[in-house]
C-alpha cells in the first residue's frame, strides 16, 4: 500500500511539474511562479505576500495596507489630501466652545488689547 501511494504521489507530482506554469492558477505549484513579492508556502501549497502585507491583485504585487485614518471628534470626518479631521459640508464651521461643527459661523470675540475683557457700563 506505501508503494502505491508513493507511486501516486510520484505521478501527481510529475504530472504538476509536466503542466505549463501559464496553465496552472498563478500561486499554485511551486515556489518558482511565485511573483509580486510573493513567497513559497509548503503548508498552505500557495505562495502567499509576507506577514502585514497584502495581494493587490490590480497591481499584481504584495503592498503593505494604507493606516487606518484617525478617529475625528466633534462631528469631523477625515480629509485625506488636507491630512486632518475637517468639519462636513453641511456643517463647515468649528466650534471650540462646545468641541462640534456647526453650520452657522461663529461671531468671533472681541478681546481688547491687553487680553481682558472691559465691564460693559450698564444701559
Amino acid at each position: 500500500m506505501l508503494r502505491t501511494l508513493l507511486v501516486a504521489v510520484t505521478a501527481l507530482a510529475l504530472v504538476v511539474a509536466a503542466t505549463p506554469a501559464a496553465a496552472r492558477p498563478p500561486g499554485t505549484g511551486s515556489g518558482r511562479d511565485c511573483t509580486g513579492g510573493r513567497h513559497w508556502d509548503a503548508v498552505q501549497a500557495r505562495c502567499v505576500c509576507r506577514s502585514g502585507s497584502v495581494w493587490n491583485e490590480a497591481r499584481q504585487q504584495c503592498m503593505r495596507p494604507a493606516p487606518a485614518p484617525p478617529a475625528c471628534t466633534g462631528g469631523r470626518v477625515w480629509n485625506a489630501a488636507a491630512g486632518r479631521c475637517i468639519c462636513p459640508p453641511d456643517r463647515r464651521y468649528w466650534d471650540g466652545k462646545s468641541g462640534r461643527c456647526t453650520s452657522t459661523p461663529i461671531p468671533p470675540q472681541q478681546i481688547p488689547p491687553g487680553g481682558r475683557r472691559q465691564p460693559q457700563p450698564p444701559r
